[in-house]
Order: structure tokens, then sequence, then C-alpha cells
């Protein structure tokens, strides 16, 4: 699934910035680069776009940019067991609570685990068991949030949404 998804990300960013029809899914490869992530080789003359792709049970989701991108994906689970104060600092707490009401429920804690997370694939990275250094300085009511990491820091946009039980968050550089 998470090929299919992949090659139907690329067939739109390709179409969207030419102008042209959407290839045959069958003109684009889809390998791993030596960190595991996914590479897309195209027909000559193809710019190749940055991807990502997030799996879940029952959902495959990917991505493609210009610059480099992260998806990442998670049910919302009655009963999960996600809280806020295991992945994210008191100052991270404290910007998401002066935003959004709710910042404790589920939905609210997962679009900031799938935040981080993105951002984290949108850097080659991955969280490397420190969610902490992935750190959320801005949250906006419709889901948007701004994730820094690194010294010196790095901003990514990460925009978030919630679509048939599940949460999806897409990070880019900027």
């Amino acid at each position: 699934m998470g090929r299919a998804a992949i090659k139907d990300a690329v067939r739109l960013w390709l179409a969207r910035r030419t102008g042209e029809p959407l290839l045959h899914p069958a003109q684009i490869a889809v390998d791993r680069d030596e960190g595991g992530r996914p590479l897309v080789r195209m027909p000559d003359g193809c710019a190749a776009p940055a991807v990502s792709v997030t799996h879940t049970e029952t959902l495959a989701a990917a991505v493609a940019a210009d610059a480099p991108v992260g998806i990442d994906a998670a049910a919302l689970a009655p009963g999960r067991s996600l809280k806020l104060e295991d992945f994210a600092s008191e100052d991270e707490i404290r910007v998401i609570a002066s935003v959004v009401d709710s910042a404790g429920d589920a939905g609210w804690t997962t679009r900031v685990w799938c935040g981080k997370e993105a951002v984290a694939k949108a850097l080659g990275t991955g969280l490397r068991g420190r969610p902490r250094a992935f750190q959320t300085v801005g949250v906006a009511p419709d889901g948007g949030l701004v994730v820094e990491h690194g010294s010196p820091a790095r901003r990514f946009r990460v925009r978030t949404s919630l679509h048939d039980g599940s949460v999806f968050a897409v990070a880019c550089a900027g």
C-alpha cells in the first residue's frame, strides 16, 4: 500500500507542477535510500520530488514536495494511553494549552505526536527515542503547529487534520 500511495502522490505532484496528464504508475520506481527512506526514480527528463510515507493497520498515505517533507498518521483509538507529559516538555504543554482549550484530549495529543514524527521524517532522522528534542513552539486552533529541532533550531510548519478517525500530519521546512 505504501508504494502505491507514494506513486499516487508523485503522479499528482508532477501533474500539478507541469500541467501534463498523470504518469502511469509503472513509470515511477520506488526504492529505499541507505537510511531506509523512500526514494523515487522518475522517467528521463522528469525531476524527482522529495517523498514521505506513513502506514497504520488500515491505511497508507504519502506526500511529495519540492523540498524535504514528512508525513505521519495515527488512529484516534478510544482509551489510547498517549499523554502529552510522556513526550512534550512543560513549555510545550503551556504553548498548546494557551491556544487549545482541550490540549489534553486524545486529538490534540495525537496531533502533536504526529507533528513531531512528521518533522523527524522531513529531517530524515526519525525521533531516535528523543521526542522532546522536537519542540512545539506554536499551535493554531485549526491544527497548525510550528515545531523546532536542533541547534541552531530549524523551524518546521506542520499541518494536522482529522479524517475518518485518524490524525494526519505533514511537515515542511520554512
